[in-house]
């Protein structure tokens, strides 16, 4: 989910859903080749966690981009926020639903 679009060269932060793991290795990877800046993208990264609420952050925009869940965005959607979501759904949903 984000707010959309950016500018070149504007500073994004992406929020993770959790504490770095290999699931966001991808965004880890492409910050330390230098991916982001070859396209014109200045990311920084920050962890999420047990008592880090992504939804709050982006609406009162400490965040550009956060790694969530659907019901996150349904939850923003009902309350007047205009997001985009960005859909990489899993095969297996991780939390056994």
């Amino acid at each position: 989910m984000s707010r959309w679009p950016f500018r070149p060269e504007e500073k994004i932060v992406l929020l993770t859903s959790w504490y770095a793991q290999a699931e966001q290795g991808g965004y880890y990877q492409a910050q330390a080749t230098g991916l982001y800046k070859k396209y014109g993208l200045d990311v920084e990264i920050r962890s999420g966690g047990p008592q880090v609420n992504g939804m709050q952050l982006l609406l009162s925009k400490r965040a550009d981009v956060i790694i969530g869940y659907d019901l996150q965005l349904l939850e923003g959607i009902q309350r007047g926020f205009q997001a985009k979501a960005i859909a990489a759904p899993f095969q297996y949903d991780p939390r056994g639903c």
